[in-house]
C-alpha cells in the first residue's frame, strides 16, 4: 500500500548533518566571541552575516550556525519530498508540497510584512 521504507534514512542524514554543522558553527562562534571579547554584532541581513563570518567575526559565525539550525528542518522536508517522488508516493508528496507552501508563506510574511 504505502512504500515509504527507506525515506527515514534521508531524513536522518539531513537532520544529522544540519545539526552537526550548526553545532560546530555555534561552538566556533562562541569561542571566537570569548577570545575577542566582541559581542557587538547585530545581524541585519544574510549578506552581512556571511561577510562578517568570512572575516572570522565570532558573533556572525554564531548567527550563521543558528541560521543553519533553523533551515535544517526545511532541507529535511525537501529531501523527504524528493524521496517520496522517487518512490511514487503521491499522497505524501502532496503533503510535503503543502507543508513547503505553508512554510514559504510564513517566511514571506515574516520577512516582507
Amino acid at each position: 500500500m504505502y512504500n515509504i521504507k527507506g525515506v527515514e534514512k534521508g531524513a536522518q542524514k539531513s537532520l544529522f548533518w544540519g545539526i552537526t554543522i550548526s553545532s560546530i558553527l555555534i561552538i566556533i562562534g562562541i569561542i571566537l566571541m570569548i577570545i575577542s571579547k566582541d559581542f557587538s554584532f547585530s545581524p541585519s541581513n544574510l549578506y552581512l552575516i556571511l561577510t562578517y563570518a568570512m572575516h572570522g567575526k565570532g558573533s556572525a559565525i554564531l548567527s550563521l550556525g543558528i541560521l543553519v539550525l533553523m533551515v535544517t528542518p526545511i532541507i529535511t522536508l525537501i529531501v523527504v519530498f524528493f524521496e517520496f517522488i522517487v518512490k511514487k508516493e503521491f499522497i505524501y508528496t502532496l503533503v510535503s508540497i503543502a507543508l513547503l507552501i505553508i512554510i514559504g508563506i510564513g517566511v514571506y510574511i515574516g520577512v516582507f510584512k
